[in-house]
């Protein structure tokens, strides 16, 4: 059973695409339980449904897509709405009364993994820089802008749409991420709630 525990536990620290597949198979071999949604969950985050050859990650794609979102369309809550209600659907957040324990757990670490991937680019030259790039943003920049983007997809956006109770269990994975990614970041998410939800 432990080394059961490890494999998932690899699985879900895992940032790789291809290298989570193949963990996944070995936990499909290994008999685990959950494994059926677990594979349902991949199959749907990696799979372009325009191109199904063609690999993505459309959990990724939320975090980057849904903070611009915020900053744009700020003033405009119906718009937001509707696009947010998509967004419910494909994190399955619709089905979280329904699931068991266990398939809550998966898509709870499932949640973790997109915002540890997404975090993982945030310390590179280029996150947060501004003027096409020619101005190169500080260290210190970076985890504000990387709280502020967080905060702005778990929740900003489902504050604006009026689901913030519905998007509670998206919201808490990606805070505690950003927690471990950052203490300061924890605490300045938290500051965001304070600021950001009076505007």
């Amino acid at each position: 059973m432990a080394d059961l525990n490890e494999l998932w536990s690899e699985y879900f620290l895992e940032l790789d695409p291809a290298r989570r597949g193949a963990l996944l198979e070995q936990l499909i071999s290994a008999g685990a339980e959950t494994t059926v949604f677990c594979h349902r969950l991949y199959q749907e985050r990696y799979r372009d449904k325009k191109d199904p050859g063609r690999q993505v990650d459309n959990w990724l794609w939320k975090l980057v897509y849904l903070p611009g979102l915020y900053r744009r369309k700020l003033g405009m809550s119906r718009p937001i709405r509707h696009e947010m209600e998509g967004v419910f659907r494909e994190l399955h957040l619709d089905e979280w009364a329904r699931l068991s324990e266990d398939e809550r757990h998966v898509l709870t670490m499932e949640y973790r993994n997109a915002a540890r991937r997404y975090l993982s680019t945030c310390r590179s030259a280029r996150y947060g820089s501004r003027l096409l790039g020619l101005k190169k943003a500080s260290d210190a920049q970076k985890l504000d802008r990387a709280a502020l983007d967080i905060w702005s997809a778990a929740r900003g956006l489902p504050d604006k749409a009026g689901l913030k109770t519905e998007f509670r269990p998206w919201s808490e994975a990606l805070l505690a991420e950003l927690t471990l990614f950052d203490p300061a970041c924890g605490q300045r998410y938290r500051e965001l709630d304070q600021t950001e939800r009076t505007r």
